[in-house]
């Protein structure tokens, strides 16, 4: 129990220090990206990858699938057959690639090309962007096999520096631009698919490497595979809500207010996947070891992961969101310069749905675990692709564009019952102790940090310097860690994070 622990731990913090270094180099590439390709460009290139996204839902699926058959295998110990569910995985994905290149060359060129609102002047650019980014997620299709397992055997060390490597990358593409005089749009998708396609590379000799005792069998396991695809096939669901409420989404902005909203979308999603980091480092630390509890039947230590890992999860989100919330004008203004206005409360509003977001990461995974999907899939995709209607319809009747992501978190908030509902009937997880030990210490936490909010922005304001933004950042920062220690934390779960900084400080000491 106590090597688990270690290891989550060890793993987490290669996790945060790939976000921290990821997020700074992301948000000034985006910043640069931004400038350099225009808010037009900037919006096609969104847009237009969110269109080759549509068909990627079957690999999403898989992913989901393929992760969750390594964990479970590797937590059988000497019975796993981790060779197996690898060769069915590759074999798989290759014939994916298959069905979406297909798929994108016939209904996504015609899509894109006759019902897509663009000036008939920049149709070159984005027929070459779109193919670009096909070539682009093909390769990440094909590195999906490889990525399984590197997190099934935690090996989150090189994950960390694996994506450092790619943000590096992507920095060297952002300077390129900015000295090159040809078309700025095609380089820059071009140079990303390279960017992907030497992360692949890198992926494939890694595992090859590493995992020898994984070995490629040209063997049909006819069983296994059906068993997996079934399995997918259900998880497709999932996949094609996500890509609903998010591709679908950015569709429907740009059909009803144009680009320049797409490119206000594309920034607040930008803050969205910088944020988040800092907790998917920590959840996705986590996740093997709820998948393998559950092949273990260990049926405690599997609640015990899931209350901790949501509340844990929620309060990281937190601390840093709120001083973003509260100053997301200033901090536009000083990462961007110019930007459209819009941009301001999308980011607040995605971020709100990012922290409800956190308390679904490990109730999906743990349900997920379980291989008992069909019905949750069908309920919960149900729920999410509701916010298509709701949005077109809401956008037709000349609504705000920011309604949309207001519909997105009524349904996460719905989204997240439903989880709970489907843990409660697989696992005999008590929703009832999940409110006690989840949502009620968060409701302690956030009621007097919202009144605090309030007050700050009608009776101090936002910041006006970068002196005003750290030291509000700071005070605000340190209320929330505050907070969440009195009101937040059982005793048990503050002795165990001091108990892991005390032991990653005494090992620091002795080297």
């Amino acid at each position: 129990m106590s090597s688990e622990n270690n290891r989550i731990v060890k793993n987490t913090l290669f996790m945060y220090l790939r976000m921290l270094l990821v997020m700074a180099m992301t948000l000034y590439t985006s910043r640069v990206v931004l400038h350099v390709l225009g808010v037009d460009n900037y919006g096609i290139y969104n847009v237009v990858g969110g269109v080759v996204v549509l068909f990627t839902f079957i690999n999403q699926a898989m992913a989901t699938a393929t992760q969750r058959f390594f964990s479970y295998e590797l937590g059988k110990d000497e019975k796993g057959d981790i060779s197996k569910i690898f060769s069915i995985s590759l074999r798989i994905h290759l014939c994916i690639a298959g069905i979406i290149l297909i798929l994108a060359e016939t209904i996504g060129l015609w899509f894109l090309n006759t019902k897509m609102n663009f000036l008939e002047s920049s149709m070159y650019d984005v027929n070459w962007v779109y193919q670009l980014s096909i070539a682009t997620y093909l390769l990440n299709i094909l590195r999906v096999p490889y990525n399984g397992l590197v997190i099934s055997y935690e090996r989150m060390s090189f994950l960390a520096l694996n994506s450092i490597m790619e943000s590096i990358l992507k920095l060297i593409i952002v300077f390129l631009l900015l000295i090159t005089l040809v078309n700025k749009l095609i380089l820059y998708s071009f140079l990303t698919l390279v960017v992907t396609g030497l992360i692949t590379v890198e992926y494939i000799v890694f595992s090859k490497k590493n995992f020898k005792e994984v070995k490629y069998r040209n063997t049909n396991y006819c069983k296994e595979t059906v068993e997996i695809i079934k399995f997918s096939g259900w998880a497709t669901f999932g996949s094609v809500a996500n890509v609903g409420y998010q591709q679908g989404i950015n569709i429907l902005l740009n059909i009803g207010y144009g680009v320049v909203v797409n490119a206000a979308a594309a920034i607040a999603t930008q803050i969205y996947v910088a944020i988040f980091q800092f907790v998917g480092g920590f959840q996705q630390a986590l996740n093997p070891q709820l998948i393998k509890t559950e092949s273990q039947h260990n049926v405690n230590r599997q609640q015990s992961l899931i209350f901790r890992s949501a509340k844990f999860s929620f309060f990281i989100m937190l601390i840093i969101a709120i001083p973003i919330i509260v100053n997301m004008s200033y901090i536009l203004t000083f990462w961007l310069g110019e930007y459209p206005i819009q941009t301001i409360q999308f980011s607040q509003l995605i971020i709100i749905g990012a922290l409800i977001e956190c308390l679904s990461g490990p109730l999906w995974v743990t349900i997920f675990a379980t291989g008992k999907i069909r019905l949750y899939q069908i309920i919960v995709s149900i729920v999410l692709l509701l916010n298509l209607p709701f949005s077109y319809i809401l956008i037709k009747a000349d609504c705000s564009p920011s309604v949309v992501f207001v519909v997105r978190i009524a349904l996460f908030i719905i989204a997240l019952i439903v989880r709970l509902i489907f843990l409660r009937k697989l696992t005999n997880l008590s929703i009832l102790e999940f409110v006690h030990k989840v949502i009620l210490p968060i409701i302690y936490v956030m009621t007097p940090l919202a009144v605090i909010s309030y007050g700050w922005i009608n009776f101090i304001g936002i910041s006006e310097s970068f002196g005003d933004l750290i030291w509000q950042s700071l005070t605000l920062i340190i209320s929330s860690i505050i907070m969440t220690g009195f009101w937040g934390l059982t005793k048990e779960e503050k002795e165990f994070l001091f108990g892991i900084i005390q032991s990653r400080m005494r090992k620091r000491n002795s080297l």
